[in-house]
C-alpha cells in the first residue's frame, strides 16, 4: 500500500476505482499483500493462485476483495489506462511473505521458524524473480507511454539489471 502514501503526498486526488476499507483507502492494485506473481496471475485472467503463499493469503473475504477489484480483466485495464504507475520492488513478495509465514514473535522465537523464515525469503525472491519482469513487459507492451515509479525502502542495486529479461535497470 505504499503507493497510496506516495499519491497522497503528491496531492493526487482519489480515483474513482479505488478500494475503501476498514478505513483505508487503496489505489488500484496496492492492496496490502499484493505480489508480483498473484499481479500476472490476475492479469491472465486467474481466478485461483498458484502460489502457495498467494493462495492462502488471498483466500476467503480478501480474495473476493481481490476478484471485485481486479479480477475479470480490470487489473489490466488499470495498467493500460494509467498515465503514472508505482510497482513495489518486492517487498510483498519477499519480506512481508516470510513475516506472514515465519511467525517471528519475539516470545516463540525458534530455530524452526528463523528457518522458516530464511527459506520464505528465498522462495518468494525466486517467484518475484519469475514474474517481476513479466509484470514490467506487460506494461511496456500496453502502456509504452506510462511512468513507472519503481518503488522501494532504498536501492541496494543501483544500475544493476537483475537479468536480461528485465528492460529496465533498477
Amino acid at each position: 500500500a505504499f503507493p497510496c502514501r506516495v499519491a497522497t503526498e503528491l496531492g493526487c486526488g482519489i480515483v474513482d476505482n479505488a478500494y475503501v476499507t476498514e478505513g483505508n483507502t487503496y489505489w488500484p492494485c496496492c492492496y496490502p499483500g499484493m505480489t508480483a506473481s498473484a499481479t500476472v496471475e490476475l492479469l491472465q485472467g486467474k481466478t485461483e493462485f498458484s502460489d502457495p503463499y498467494d493462495a492462502d493469503f488471498n483466500s476467503g473475504k480478501r480474495l473476493d476483495i481481490m476478484m471485485a477489484c481486479y479480477g475479470e480483466g480490470k487489473l489490466g485495464k488499470y495498467l493500460t489506462d494509467a498515465d503514472y504507475i508505482t510497482v513495489e520492488l518486492g517487498m510483498a513478495d519477499v519480506v512481508f511473505r516470510a513475516n506472514c509465514l515465519a511467525d517471528l514473535d519475539a516470545a516463540s522465537l525458534s530455530a524452526e521458524s528463523v528457518m522458516t523464515f530464511v527459506s520464505e525469503m528465498y522462495n518468494g525472491y525466486q517467484t518475484w524473480l519469475k514474474n517481476y519482469p513479466t509484470l514490467l513487459n506487460y506494461i511496456r507492451d500496453n502502456n509504452e507511454d506510462a511512468t513507472v515509479l519503481l518503488v522501494s525502502a532504498f536501492n541496494g542495486y543501483e544500475g544493476v539489471a537483475l537479468n536480461e529479461e528485465i528492460f529496465l535497470p533498477i
